[in-house]
């Protein structure tokens, strides 16, 4: 079997995250089952970067630009389809757009086996409208660029409702496919870890709680940073560790400074290595993740992983997930957040117990499970 996934980031810049390096580590695994996997991504591609197993084919620079960049990369990715003969195409996040439509587009031509992910419901505003509904929305907020954005929306719309079949991560996310989506064809897959993020360390903690993820409001950094302010005045010495970037991340910095913690507060930007960010894990404590979204947060199994108890954001997806191990605080609540992080550490034998439940519950996660999950939804 041949698998073309179309992993084109919505901008240039954009570092690989939670469904990026789902993306890369799930075609390294389909491609130790014996499918021939492969990917079409922007220069660098991060498949190469990373130094995995599968081969990468990647877009020149110059495709990008003008108004015709949506045409030329849809007939890259039909062309390689063709010269690869492959038998799926997959497109690795259902609203990016400069992957869901190549990959789309080659799939309906070719009379492929379509697939995406639905990654999290941070278009439900969009998605639960109507056809005037979603003019309305367009006009207010996407002026500039409102006929393309209707459209991708339209043909998103379609491709669920007549062809795609929809990978989910969750029952949540696979309830919002169905439901709002009105996806044909969902199945449940799950998401797993490498096995590098179970290997030990002998990391000092350095910090009390550390964040992952991209500094972004839907994140709620903020809300952490005043739940941290809190916490440092109770406990004066109190570190956190804020790794990622982001548009955002010049105003946490400043927000740090105006609630006086800048000096308890570490912003590492992103980190690529995969060894360097378990040891940055293991170095810390605690994991906290207030996020508004998420579609599975895998960073908080790669805190279970290392043996960090989590304080988790309370919204239906993570409740899921993370049910049995997590510690939930309403999404918004500061004074919550900063309660919950000083009981942890105030508690080491809590902490212990609570690492070590989380490590147990988190082994579940194998990627060749999910690999064979998604290779018998292409099959069928």
């Amino acid at each position: 079997m041949r698998l073309l996934s179309v992993l084109i980031t919505p901008n240039p810049t954009l570092s690989p995250y939670g469904a990026e390096r789902t993306c890369i580590e799930l075609m390294s695994e389909l491609t130790r089952l014996g499918v021939h996997a492969y990917t079409l991504e922007r220069q660098p591609a991060f498949g190469r970067t990373h130094q995995l197993n599968f081969q990468s084919f990647e877009v020149p620079r110059d495709v990008f630009s003008g108004s015709l960049s949506m045409i030329r990369i849809s007939l890259i990715a039909l062309r390689l389809c063709l010269r690869l003969k492959c038998d799926a195409i997959y497109a690795y996040g259902d609203y990016m757009e400069k992957s869901f439509l190549p990959a789309y587009f080659a799939s309906v031509i070719t009379r492929k086996t379509f697939l995406t992910s639905v990654l999290d419901d941070a278009k439900r505003h969009v998605d639960s409208k109507g056809f005037f509904g979603l003019m309305k929305y367009s006009y207010r907020r996407h002026r500039r660029s409102m006929l393309g954005y209707v459209a991708f929306h339209l043909i998103r719309r379609f491709g669920f409702r007549t062809s795609c079949v929809a990978l989910a991560a969750t029952d949540q996310m696979a309830n919002y496919a169905k439901e709002v989506l009105r996806a044909r064809r969902v199945v449940v897959i799950g998401r797993g870890l490498e096995d590098v993020w179970f290997t030990p360390t002998s990391q000092t903690k350095k910090y009390d709680a550390i964040f992952v993820g991209r500094i972004h409001p839907a994140k709620g950094v903020g809300i952490l940073l005043d739940a941290w302010s809190k916490v440092v005045s109770k406990r004066k010495e109190s570190k956190l560790l804020v790794v990622g970037s982001g548009p955002y991340l010049p105003e946490a910095i400043e927000k740090s400074r105006r609630l006086g913690i800048s000096e308890n507060v570490a912003f590492e930007g992103y980190v690529s290595d995969r060894m360097s960010m378990r040891d940055l894990l293991s170095a810390s404590k605690i994991l906290v993740l207030p996020s508004m979204v998420e579609g599975f947060a895998r960073v908080v199994a790669e805190g279970l992983a290392c043996g960090l108890p989590c304080i988790l954001s309370d919204i239906p997806v993570l409740r899921e997930v993370y049910g049995e191990v997590g510690v939930f605080v309403p999404k918004d609540d500061s004074v919550g957040y900063s309660r919950a992080i000083l009981t942890l550490l105030e508690n080491d034998e809590l902490r212990r117990i609570r690492g070590q439940k989380g490590l147990t519950f988190v082994s579940r996660f194998k990627w060749p499970v999910v690999a064979r999950k998604m290779i018998d939804a292409m099959n069928r």
